[in-house]
């Protein structure tokens, strides 16, 4: 059972690989330069192409760039707050500790929070990227599909 799994998982990768390479070799004919991604040019075209795929996922891409504003502050401000700490702790008598231990206790809440954007931020960039790619995926599986019989008889398939 497993191995029967395996087989259709890597024949799936293999087909998609066989309808990827078909898909550049149909694009240089028509006209457009495939070389491996080597030294193609993005034009305006595929920008508004790109943003228009990716539309649905700006607010979860939109929550990432702001989550990356805020831990970059944060990242910003650490040094400044550590030395705060070390500079409280130095010159301390018996009456500040509890002034030391809560900027300790902020210092920790600055990094815990720094930590949770990152991980959020890198969830959502994460979820918005693999939404774009089986966004692209199905559409260019269904753009396949309604071609042609004759379009399907000249290309080898697997």
């Amino acid at each position: 059972s497993k191995q029967r799994i395996a087989t259709k998982v890597s024949s799936f990768f293999y087909d998609e690989a066989k309808i990827v390479r078909h898909l550049s070799v149909v694009a240089a004919q028509k006209g457009g330069e495939v070389d491996g991604g080597k030294n193609s040019k993005l034009d305006r075209t595929s920008i508004q192409k790109l943003f228009q795929y990716s539309k649905p996922e700006w607010p979860l891409i939109s929550a990432a760039t702001a989550t990356l504003g805020v831990t970059s502050s944060i990242t910003l401000l650490l040094p400044y707050a550590s030395g705060q700490v070390v500079d409280l702790t130095l010159a301390s008598n018996a009456a500040d500790e509890a002034s030391i231990m809560t900027m300790a206790g902020g210092l920790f809440g600055l990094m815990a929070i720094s930590g949770c954007g990152v991980y959020f931020r890198t969830l959502w960039l994460a979820r918005a990227g693999n939404r774009i790619v089986a966004r692209l995926r199905q559409n260019s599986y269904q753009k396949m599909l309604i071609q042609d019989v004759s379009y399907l008889e000249k290309k080898n398939t697997g």
